[in-house]
């Protein structure tokens, strides 16, 4: 510094103190510029994918209905003959006739139901019952006599319903006590068949209903007659789960929406939001996902119990395209998201088309192509890391089920080329097929999931043949 006489000296040395000051202005500057790197970074990181990922991290798979292993081609494990069930020698179990549906009637339980055929004319038509699991017969098949019409039977409780529209006169019903094969009536039911018939026969997995345009929805008593009543509704129209499913009575919103139960016509309304419709709902254990429209056009979906509860009050912006397992797919303008039962978004996947998922283990597989598009070609999502895989050109939601390294599947359309196969299992790994069951011309057979067992039906249909890998 310079003196007023002109001089040059040097200035005093910095303090101790002066020193530390600056030091630590230094430091706190330093900490200062990582801190905003660091949180920076890591927004960039949460909105870039972060969140997702660190959701994934938190999610579990469900506990999943497996099929036994069937990664190699399946042998006979138990055999069920007609003779072994109570039925006539002459017998058939009649799965290649046009009836209404395949004569093995499932249940939510091992417990199935067999509707065979004695040779006429007139035709004589038994109902014979198994537990899936063993084959072992449930009681002496029960003989219905004769019926112009195939019956169709219904499970409804621990009752079965079987039910032969004539048409132009009073349909017949028998009914069979489902655990001692007892049956307890037969004879005339107002119950028809025939689509557009009224009252409509109506089936749920435990439970028979009958829909009556104009009237409501009814339950199914022990004469076959209608019983409780829930006025001015168009029966379930959609899902059941766990014996509980909804109706619409005004068409017009929440304060139209009923929840009912199946089994004794219990109603409740859901604690729906009151600016928005209701518009369609899927199924998940515990709960399900509610599809709605508000006022202005905006379509979200919200999470419920099975008591029409919300499980929270997030409402995830989109249309509802399906729940695999314990996740919950929704589309939006630019991509269908993939969210847990919390409503957090798990994985976004581009294009604004709807897909359909189906969950194996811990990948999901969504369709790649559109509804109309054949083949239907899935890809591979792992839900651990987000990872696209590889794609598999078959249709999984019409398989039957898989045992997590293959998948089965069962033609049911006698149009489709795949009608020529009883059955046919893909590896999963590799997308190839890994063995298929021919169909005989002529066949009667067919292949069914009973609980995690295969059944095949013979070709002549005089046994049930359970598939194992041993």
């Amino acid at each position: 510094m310079k003196r007023t006489d002109g001089v040059y000296v040097s200035p005093p040395a910095a303090t101790a103190p002066t020193v530390r000051r600056r030091r630590w202005i230094l430091i706190l500057a330093a900490i200062t510029t990582l801190l905003a790197v660091v949180i920076g970074g890591g927004i960039s990181w949460w909105f870039l994918g972060g969140a997702e990922k660190w959701a994934r991290t938190r999610w579990t798979p469900p506990k999943q209905d497996l099929l036994s292993t069937l990664r190699l081609r399946p042998t006979p494990g138990w055999r069920t003959t007609v003779t072994g069930l109570g039925l006539p020698a002459e017998a058939r179990i009649n799965a290649g006739k046009d009836s209404w549906e395949y004569p093995i009637i499932k249940t939510t339980s091992n417990r199935t139901y067999v509707l065979a055929s004695t040779p006429g004319p007139p035709e004589r038509w038994w109902l014979a019952a198994i537990d899936g699991a063993t084959g072992r017969p449930l009681f002496r098949a029960v003989s219905m006599g004769e019926s112009r019409q195939i019956p169709r039977c219904f499970p409804n409780g621990i009752d079965v319903i079987c039910v032969s529209d004539h048409i132009v006169e009073p349909s017949t019903a028998w009914v069979i006590n489902g655990q001692t094969g007892v049956m307890t009536y037969s004879g005339p039911t107002d119950l028809r068949l025939a689509n557009g018939a009224q009252p409509q026969a109506q089936r749920t997995p435990n439970y028979l209903l009958a829909t009556y345009l104009g009237l409501g929805t009814y339950g199914i008593g022990a004469r076959a007659e209608r019983t409780w009543h829930i006025p001015n509704t168009g029966g379930s129209g959609g899902e059941v789960k766990d014996d509980v499913t909804f109706s619409d009575p005004d068409g017009d919103g929440p304060d139209g929406t009923v929840m009912f139960s199946v089994k004794d016509g219990r109603l409740w309304t859901p604690q729906f939001p009151t600016d928005a419709d209701f518009t369609g709902w899927a199924f998940f254990d515990g709960g399900f996902a509610a599809q709605f429209s508000s006022k202005a056009d905006r379509e979200f979906v919200q999470l419920f119990d099975l008591d029409g509860k919300p499980l929270s009050t997030k409402q995830i912006k989109g249309h509802l395209t399906g729940v695999a397992g314990n996740l919950i797919t929704v589309l939006d303008a630019r991509a269908t998201s993939v969210y847990d039962l919390r409503g957090t978004k798990l994985l976004e996947i581009s294009g604004n088309r709807s897909r359909h998922s189906y969950l194996v283990g811990t990948t999901l597989w969504v369709r790649e192509t559109r509804v109309d598009e054949a083949p239907p070609v899935y890809r591979a999502y792992d839900m651990r890391s987000g990872a696209a895989g590889a794609t598999c050109a078959l249709d999984f939601f019409r398989s039957i089920g898989t045992d997590g390294r293959v998948i089965v599947q069962a033609p049911t359309d006698r149009s489709s080329p795949q009608w020529k196969l009883l059955a046919q299992a893909y590896d999963l790994t590799t997308c190839e097929v890994a063995w298929s069951i021919p169909r005989p011309p002529g066949s009667l057979g067919t292949v069914a999931r009973l609980g995690d067992t295969l059944v095949q039906l013979s070709d002549d249909g005089t046994e049930l043949i359970s598939l194992v890998n041993r």
